[in-house]
């Protein structure tokens, strides 16, 4: 609708609100946000939810959807961080990575939860 109306690109809409923004500061809030967020993930979301099943179901993995995506998860940003830290990735490679590990776990909270039929669905 916005196209239609100014009859521009979007992207060409969008470039002077960008033109201000420091690369490289945004590259380091990314990569200390993931370096905060992983271990915690790791944690909360892998460890305690291991010995939480094992008490509830009397297992620590069942290859559920949910528990699946959740490897996934914490594999991405594991690669992540090691080709950030070990391969020197930063800037555009680091911000296409982000993106990919936002999308993950968007797909994780919603496709896996809403459409996929598991112990931790809701479809």
């Amino acid at each position: 609708m916005i196209r239609l109306v100014t009859r521009k690109r979007i992207i060409s809409l969008l470039k002077p609100l960008t033109n201000k923004v420091n690369i490289d500061l945004m590259d380091e809030i990314t990569y200390r946000a993931v370096v905060i967020g992983f271990p915690l993930f790791a944690l909360g979301g892998l460890i305690f939810a291991m010995i939480w099943a094992l008490i509830a179901w009397g297992r620590f993995w069942g290859w559920d959807p949910k528990e699946v995506w959740a490897l996934i998860t914490f594999l991405f940003y594991a690669t992540f961080l090691h080709l950030r830290i070990g391969r020197n990735w930063i800037g555009e490679k680091s911000a296409w990575m982000a993106i990919g590990g936002f999308g993950i776990i968007v797909f994780n909270q919603d496709f896996v939860n809403l459409v996929i039929a598991g112990l931790h669905s809701y479809a």
